[in-house]
Parts: structure tokens; C-alpha cells; sequence
């Protein structure tokens, strides 16, 4: 019972918080009885009871649920400014383009290659790489003089899969009312204060 509920609390956490499972299974196994344990515990600390076997499928699904609520909460604003209150910089993803992707708006991209630029809405993503596979919708592609060679803006029937391994740069354009441009912003701001302090 301990291992079954500590498994599908960590791989719905997982999930939810789009964070890679790992692929020991000791560790999988060892965390999951960790945390089955303690969660089974603080179940079995609700003064309310059916039969054994209806408590036990309760305790399960409340931990799937309490998993996916938190996974869910690490990606959002609130989080954020719970870490920047910490003075915590690292959020803990593995893979830093987990970091930039924006899931409540929409984003933008500007992918620069040798010879074209692809500038369009980034539609999907590859999970688990720093260098993923971009999906984009509603895009343009130019020359690298940055002349319009096709325009597909408004041709919902086509997208393209790039790969940003081969791409020189990618510029990530977010929406005004992101959460992200909230922490942006406050490295603005300090970058106008250095620029003060430099002109002074």
C-alpha cells in the first residue's frame, strides 16, 4: 500500500510539473515507500472511515489528486514569487527550457539559422532536452537578410518541427500579461539601475 500510493503521487507529481521520472529503480522504489508511508500516515489521521479496502482506494486517489494540484502550483506564478521571496534562483528543473516555456499564454519564437529565420507561435515542444524540438504554428520564414520568403501567419493547416540544436540563436517573445515578464521586468528595472550607476 505504502509503495502503490507513493508511486502514483510521484509520477502524477512528475507529470504535472513536467519533470522527468527517474529511471533507477531503487531510487523509484526507495521514495515511493518513503513517501507512501508518510502519506498514509497523515490519511489515516482523518477521523472518517468506510472499509479498509474503500479507505485504501480514498488514500490512492486523494494522492494522485494532491500530486497533480502541487505539480501544478510549481509552474505557476505563485511559485515564483515564492522562490524569488527565498532568493531562490534555481528552480530545480534539470532541463532549463522546461524553465521558459510559458504554459498558461501563448509565445512567440524567432529561430535563426545559417540561411533562413523562422519567426512564428510556438504551438509545441519537446519535454526532457535543452535543445528540443520546436513546434511552430502560424509562422513565417525569411532569408537571413530578414526578407519575407514564405508567409504561412495565417494558414492554420500547416506547421513545421525545428530543431534547435542546429539553430544559431532562438529568441523567446512572451505575452505582455505573462507571468514571466513579472520577473523580466524586475531584471529591467536593475539593469537601468546599473546603467545609472555606470553613467554617474
Amino acid at each position: 500500500m505504502y509503495i502503490v500510493t507513493g508511486f502514483a503521487f510521484l509520477q502524477t507529481l512528475h507529470f504535472a510539473a513536467l519533470k522527468q521520472n527517474t529511471k533507477n529503480i531503487e531510487n523509484l522504489l526507495t521514495g515511493s515507500l518513503v513517501i507512501g508511508y508518510v502519506y498514509n500516515i497523515v490519511a489515516n489521521l482523518i477521523p472518517f472511515s468506510c472499509t479498509k479496502e474503500t479507505d485504501n482506494i480514498l488514500i490512492i486517489i486523494s494522492a494522485v489528486v494532491s500530486a497533480y494540484c502541487i505539480g501544478r502550483f510549481s509552474r505557476t506564478e505563485y511559485a515564483l514569487k515564492v522562490l524569488n521571496f527565498l532568493k531562490i534562483r534555481d528552480t530545480g528543473n534539470l532541463y532549463f527550457w522546461d524553465d521558459l516555456m510559458d504554459n498558461d499564454y501563448p509565445m512567440k519564437a524567432v529561430i535563426i539559422y545559417d540561411d533562413y529565420i523562422y519567426e512564428g507561435m510556438v504551438h509545441l515542444y519537446e519535454s526532457y532536452s535543452n535543445n528540443p524540438h520546436i513546434v511552430l504554428a502560424a509562422y513565417q520564414i525569411k532569408n537571413s537578410d530578414g526578407t519575407l520568403k514564405k508567409d504561412y501567419s495565417d494558414d492554420m493547416t500547416k506547421i513545421i518541427i525545428l530543431d534547435i540544436s542546429y539553430a544559431k540563436n532562438v529568441t523567446i517573445i512572451y505575452y505582455a500579461n505573462s507571468p514571466l515578464c513579472m520577473d523580466l521586468k524586475n531584471l529591467c528595472d536593475f539593469n537601468k539601475e546599473f546603467e545609472r550607476q555606470e553613467n554617474s
